[in-house]
């Protein structure tokens, strides 16, 4: 069963007389034990989304279903219960208590679920403990790194036994060996506990640890990739293709990347068309980083010819399944059909003008 369901949810805003829609009608399935990431540039309704998802605003428009329950219509009351018993935060500045104990900070959330104090201390050490911060239960917040404070914030999330987390920037006060340990953590929680993790991130390294990307922009859902279901489509059919299949792939990419609004590449290691994957198991509608210029005036032997590229297939060919950072083709290229159509914002191609 799912454990999020939203339907048609819509959040506006009205600044004078003039009314700013930050959701437009937002529908979205999350299952219990899923591990994904809410992406988007600024303004793209990431923050609203989170807020909607941890019940800190109510909803205006559409419904909300949480493991089962229509809280849609809650009283402020009412979902407050409903945020300290079913869902944890993490943020990305930790938010603990700098004069208590790691012990203390955990067991905060059981104390408003009115636990009795030598359960919550148990339930804090065993918690602690796991997460590897056995050995600093009495430490305070201070004499600790920032790894280990978002240890212990995950720690004070997971206590409460919480069906769903969110997580908001987690990594983003992390250098680079500290965030990935955090987000291996994350996989850890997700496999031990069947907890549902959302994270709500600018940083699509992160993003690309999850199972599943959804991307924002506009206030509306314009991807929503299952990374790993892309993944092993491609490892269960590799060399599948003949050039007849191709070529009609190709095709269907084309006229998909001339007719879409908006187009979202935040997959991992499969940058570039992969021929691996059939038409009709494509478990995305389009995977295809080819980035589009402001360039209106270039025509397709123009467009073809500065990016060194015989023909589109050529294009293809190159580097398939490579890092974005490692292929030959630069961040710049642009796409050998209509190009004068679609500009590149962040990982989205949206009309141009």
């Amino acid at each position: 069963m799912p454990v999020i369901e939203l339907k048609k949810i819509s959040k506006s805003y009205k600044s004078g007389k003039e009314e700013f829609f930050a959701l437009k009608n937002i529908s979205l399935t999350i299952e219990q034990g899923e591990y994904l990431s809410i992406v988007g540039t600024s303004g793209s309704g990431k923050s609203t989304l989170m807020n909607i998802l941890g019940c800190l605003d109510p909803v205006q428009s559409g419904q909300y279903i949480l493991n089962g329950k229509n809280i849609s219509q809650y009283s402020e009351t009412d979902l407050a219960k409903v945020r300290n018993e079913e869902i944890g935060f993490i943020f990305q500045s930790y938010n603990l208590l700098p004069k208590k104990t790691l012990i203390e900070n955990t067991e905060l959330p059981l104390i408003y679920k009115n636990i009795k104090k030598k359960k919550r201390r148990e339930l804090s050490i065993d918690i602690l403990t796991i997460l590897g911060l056995g050995d600093r239960l009495n430490h305070l917040p201070g004499g600790i790194s920032g790894g280990q404070r978002q240890r212990v914030a995950i720690a004070r999330c997971l206590v409460n036994n919480p069906k769903v987390i969110l997580a908001d920037e987690p990594t983003g006060n992390l250098d680079s060996v500290t965030q990935l340990e955090i987000i291996e953590l994350f996989r850890e929680v997700k496999e031990k506990f069947n907890t549902t993790i959302i994270i709500v991130t600018h940083d699509e390294e992160v993003a690309n640890f999850s199972d599943r990307v959804i991307t924002l922009f506009d206030g509306k859902i314009y991807a929503d990739i299952n990374i790993t279901a892309h993944e092993s489509a491609i490892e269960a059919n590799q060399g599948v293709y003949n050039y007849d299949e191709k070529n009609e792939y190709v095709e269907e990419i084309l006229n998909n990347f001339q007719s879409t609004p908006a187009i979202s590449v935040p997959l991992p290691q499969h940058n570039y068309l992969s021929s691996a994957v059939p038409i009709h198991e494509r478990p995305v509608p389009i995977d295809v980083p080819i980035f589009c210029t402001e360039e209106k005036k270039d025509t397709d032997k123009d467009i073809l010819e500065k990016n060194n590229i015989e023909n589109i297939e050529s294009l293809i060919d190159n580097d398939i399944g490579k890092e974005q950072n490692q292929t030959n083709i630069p961040n710049n290229s642009v796409c050998p059909v209509k190009a004068a159509k679609y500009v590149r914002k962040g990982n989205l191609f949206i009309p141009a003008g």
